[in-house]
């Protein structure tokens, strides 16, 4: 028995195989139920393997399409696995396109063939899953982010039949999920795919919601592959390149206004299509209004979903504002989510990377977000400020620390810095806020012998300490040059030295909300966005690039010495560039 399914393996894998070299018209076999019974007895091979090839081979009507899915329903009892080859040719046939009659027919069909043989589900799953990616050949994106009426008739029929199959067939809900994952387009393939594909990923939620948080999962976590591919600098340059050549031909026609970075241009279809997607869903279908319970349930499942793929993940730039754009619905998520992360930072069961990475998003979420109100934004320092604290009093009485074992520490000292330095005309605006101010004690925290100010970033440095002096809050400068002078090289235990090793090195320089680089999907962000503005409170001699327009921290190059000659600076804010190898350490080329 084994040696006949084997020959019969053999015989399909060789027909699959073979390309068809031209379409030929189908003609439909006599007896279609006595070709199969000779097959699965053994009598006789030839007709059958003579059906597959000019199935595959032939350009089928739908009427002969209709015949043949009839006579097929006739005899489906036969259709076991002896019959896969049939079954896969049949299911290569394009049918989602056809008219009413041949669509009704072929969605008869499937559904009564899983009824009938539920181990064919998981071949017919496939089939229609493959067939959310588009059948055309036209790679142009949707510029409105949606199929045009004619792809989402098809993709329509392709959902009733789905639909159905996930209601009477137990096992097709286990199944759906893995055809997803097999079938969702890998990252260079076009935008079009990507979009089809997520529509109808979307689409299949509308009719079972119970999949929402693990299509969110799996959607964020495609999209942070597409993130960490298109690194800023190569969209930058991308989109510079662009503008230079639209200033050479000056009657160029209007520029497209999509991204030039292809991957970037797909991730930015793709996020304008998730706050899209957000804002349906937390909105009540009765009201039309945003409402606090939805908005809610929703967060719940993207929270799980950025601490299992965004927050682990370094050096992403984007799809960390889908977390930002569901905030900014209700104010009131923002509070539950910094308040969801200063635990994570305060956990002693989470790992130190992930604490750190906690406490850079605190801040950086805090210091962009204009719709957070002041007052939560005081009380966040002031727990900040506390645990500080207490840290330096554990502490109490060490004359010598290894900094290295207190990275947590540096890092929530570095998020709070760069708070109030982001944020400091609003924090210094009245009497009032200047009490509070004075109340987190800053004095103690810069001049304690953790010394964190020899460890944050040294552009930060500099600019807290001028912030900090202006308002006659702290006097940092004596601590800076005591930094300067005895800046020595770190020596490790592991068998091994690091030399000049910078110690601003101990800390990620990862700002998540820096600015947002996607053309299409900017306009949903940047209306609740803080951007940085300079004024008068600044280093004496600090130097601008030209093309900056966000330059609250900018690159630096890093350096063995704390020599401010040493620092070139530009326009990503917490990003940090090497422009001098030969001396950076190994530590920030990889944080680069």
């Amino acid at each position: 028995m084994s040696t006949i399914k084997e020959h019969r393996n053999s015989i399909g894998s060789h027909i699959l195989r073979q390309a068809a070299v031209k379409k030929v018209d189908f003609q439909l076999p006599k007896n279609l139920k006595g070709t199969l019974l000779n097959f699965t007895n053994g009598l006789d091979h030839r007709p059958y393997k003579d059906l597959v090839c000019i199935l595959r081979d032939s350009d089928v009507k739908d009427k002969e399409l209709c015949l043949l899915l009839r006579e097929a329903q006739d005899c489906v009892s036969l259709l076991d696995q002896n019959l896969g080859l049939f079954i896969q040719v049949l299911l290569i046939v394009k049918w989602a396109h056809r008219g009413p009659e041949a669509v009704a027919a072929f969605q008869s069909f499937l559904l009564d063939l899983c009824s009938a043989h539920s181990y064919h589900t998981k071949a017919v799953l496939d089939h229609l899953i493959v067939n959310f990616k588009g059948g055309s050949d036209d790679v142009t994106e949707w510029t409105s982010g949606m199929p045009t009426l004619e792809e989402e008739r098809i993709f329509q029929n392709i959902h009733h039949v789905l639909k159905k199959l996930l209601r009477v067939i137990p096992m097709a809900g286990d199944i759906l999920m893995s055809s997803i994952i097999s079938a969702f387009p890998y990252l260079k393939r076009s935008t079009r795919e990507h979009q089809a594909f997520v529509h109808n990923m979307l689409e299949i939620l509308k009719y079972q919601p119970k999949f929402r948080k693990e299509f969110l999962h799996l959607i964020t976590k495609k999209l942070v592959d597409l993130d960490t591919h298109a690194p800023r600098s190569e969209i930058e340059e991308a989109e510079n390149d662009d503008a230079m050549d639209v200033d050479e031909d000056i009657f160029s026609l209007e520029q497209e206004q999509g991204m030039k970075h292809p991957i970037a241009n797909t991730l930015d279809h793709l996020m304008m299509r998730l706050f899209t997607f957000i804002k349906n869903e937390c909105v009540d279908p009765n009201t039309g209004e945003i409402t606090l319970e939805r908005s809610y349930s929703v967060y719940k499942d993207f929270q799980e979903v950025f601490e299992r793929v965004i927050l682990l993940t370094h050096n992403t730039h984007h799809v960390q504002f889908l977390m930002w754009y569901l905030c900014s619905l209700r104010p009131k998520l923002a509070e539950v989510y910094v308040k969801y992360l200063w635990r994570l930072v305060l956990s002693i069961h989470v790992a130190p990377v992930t604490r750190q990475s906690a406490a850079a998003y605190v801040s950086s979420f805090l210091a962009r977000a204009n719709f957070v109100k002041l007052d939560f934004l005081k009380s966040t320092l002031q727990e900040m400020s506390d645990w500080i604290h207490s840290y330096i009093n554990n502490l109490d009485g060490q004359k010598t620390v290894e900094m290295r074992l207190h990275v947590l520490f540096y890092s929530v000292c570095q998020a709070l810095f760069y708070l109030l330095c982001f944020r400091h005309k609003d924090l210094f605006r009245t009497k009032q806020n200047m009490v509070f101010l004075r109340g987190l004690n800053l004095t103690k925290m810069v001049t304690c012998t953790l010394n964190p100010l020899r460890v944050c970033l040294p552009e930060l440095v500099k600019k807290f300490a001028a912030i900090t002096r202006a308002y006659q809050l702290v006097y940092c400068n004596s601590v800076i040059e005591r930094n300067a002078r005895n800046s020595v090289p770190i020596v490790h235990d592991r068998n091994h030295v690091m030399h000049a090793d910078q110690p601003s090195s101990l800390l990620e320089t990862f700002f998540p909300f820096d600015p947002y680089k996607l053309k299409r999907s900017l306009s949903l962000i940047e209306p609740t966005y803080y951007v940085y503005q300079d004024d008068d409170i600044n280093e004496e001699t600090t130097e601008k690039a030209d093309n900056d327009d966000d330059d609250f921290l900018p690159e630096v190059s890093a350096s063995a010495s704390f020599d401010d000659k040493r620092f070139t600076y530009s326009a990503s804010p917490g990003f940090l560039h090497d422009h001098h190898s030969s001396t950076s350490s190994p530590r920030l080329r990889h944080l680069v």
